[in-house]
């Protein structure tokens, strides 16, 4: 349970204070195809799968809503990382809530790499 705890929170801190800017996770985990094959990854039951799809949506709404009331992109997305991740626990079970941490922790270092590639070219 601390392990699972320890690294929720140190991937939340990672998401927000180094990739907030861009909000790459709530719009990867809008994404049609993303989101099948994360469920798919979870092993999600159908009612999961729907209540799932209903949280990153509404992240996604918020995320955009608060851009557009003048919040910064990093506060911005740090509020709707935190929206997905607190509700995303209430439905998951432990083990399909720490492997959405790690595809949320793969997506965040993936766009790391692929940005600092293109930044040496």
């Amino acid at each position: 349970m601390k392990r699972v705890l320890f690294l929720s929170f140190f991937v939340l801190a990672f998401i927000a204070n180094s990739f907030a800017s861009q909000g790459i996770v709530i719009e990867k985990m809008n994404d049609v195809k993303t989101f099948d094959r994360v469920i798919r990854f979870l092993d999600a039951s159908y009612d999961q799968k729907k209540d799932l799809k209903y949280i990153f949506t509404r992240a996604d709404k918020e995320y955009k809503k608060a851009i557009e009331k003048g919040m910064s992109l990093e506060e911005a997305a740090e509020k709707a990382v935190n929206f997905s991740l607190a509700n995303s626990k209430i439905i998951l079970s432990k083990d399909q809530y720490s492997k959405l941490l790690q595809v949320i922790n793969t997506t965040v270092s993936n766009y790391e790499i692929s940005n600092k590639m293109l930044a040496n070219k």
